[in-house]
């Protein structure tokens, strides 16, 4: 039996941290870390209570996209819906207080 993810430990505001993506897996920090500085914004994911979404993208002008939409958990597979180029499925490779570790399913 595969583990199952704690849904409550997925709900905060995570940011992607690209400088830290190896491989398959991509790297989300808490909104709190501190990045490096750049121009153009983040990728980011707020997992809110009962499977709301809001994801934000590097938009027009530099600015961010922000898009509505939903989210699951189910064993160690979270599952984004909505419009965003995050949508998806992905394997919970690890999750804790600071950073959110996932791979894209097949």
């Amino acid at each position: 039996m595969s583990p199952t993810i704690d849904a409550n430990a997925l709900q905060r505001r995570w940011i992607h941290c690209d400088e830290e993506d190896e491989g398959e897996r991509i790297v989300f920090r808490t909104a709190e870390y501190d990045f490096a500085p750049r121009r153009a914004p983040r990728d980011s994911l707020s997992l809110g209570p009962g499977g709301r979404l809001e994801t934000g993208s590097p938009g027009p002008a530099d600015r961010s996209v922000v898009a509505a939409g939903t989210w699951t958990v189910e064993g160690e597979e979270l599952t984004i819906s909505g419009s965003s180029r995050l949508a998806g499925r992905f394997q919970v490779v690890a999750v804790d207080e600071e950073r959110l570790v996932l791979r894209r399913s097949e």
